[in-house]
């Protein structure tokens, strides 16, 4: 009887993010300046919840030059991903990539949360900040995009958590190859 109140809650919960697009209880978030980031809307499911599909906004930013020269490298600094979760969680690993189109990762380019760690319900929680280097592989008048790529974590109670990115959303950072 008891799993079935919990996700009775998490359903509920669920459902009230997915509608008003923050926790019951969650602060707005300011963004301002370069550096406020892109919200992604995000299609989870999670293994301990079957058949149940919901949406997650994370916000991510980050910088990067404002050019490159085609085959050359650059640094985006400052990625950070911040996201108000429903209900408490625990994260044992969370891992979201960061990918480029017309470039390539040349260190690791993955926000990761390690836990176990636990996150409140309604409390926005920010991962990272990590820095990443990606070499230009398009031509000269294409940009570098970065994205956030498939987001996954294992969770207490709830087993594994797949969250997949809408398609069409812009990049949080853009930089032009020269």
């Amino acid at each position: 009887m008891r799993s079935v109140r919990v996700v009775a809650r998490l359903v509920a919960t669920v459902a009230t993010v997915a509608v008003l697009g923050t926790a019951p209880g969650a602060a707005a978030l300011e963004r301002r300046g370069p550096t406020a980031g892109v919200d992604y809307t995000f299609s989870c499911t999670v293994t301990g919840l079957p058949g149940l599909t919901y949406s997650v906004v994370i916000n991510v930013a980050g910088t990067a030059p404002a050019t490159v020269h085609s085959g050359g490298s650059f640094t985006a600094t400052g990625i950070r991903s911040t996201t108000t979760y429903p209900l408490t969680v625990t994260v044992l690993r969370g891992a979201l990539p960061v990918h480029a189109v017309n470039g390539v990762a040349l260190t690791h380019s993955e926000l990761v949360t390690q836990g176990p760690v636990t996150i409140m319900g309604g409390v926005p929680f920010t991962s990272g900040p990590i820095s990443a280097s990606y070499r230009a592989t398009g031509a000269p008048g294409k940009h570098v995009e970065l994205r956030p790529g498939t987001v996954t974590a294992d969770l207490v109670t709830y087993g594994h958590a797949t969250c997949l990115l809408a398609p069409g959303q812009r990049a949080f950072a853009v930089v032009s190859i020269v």
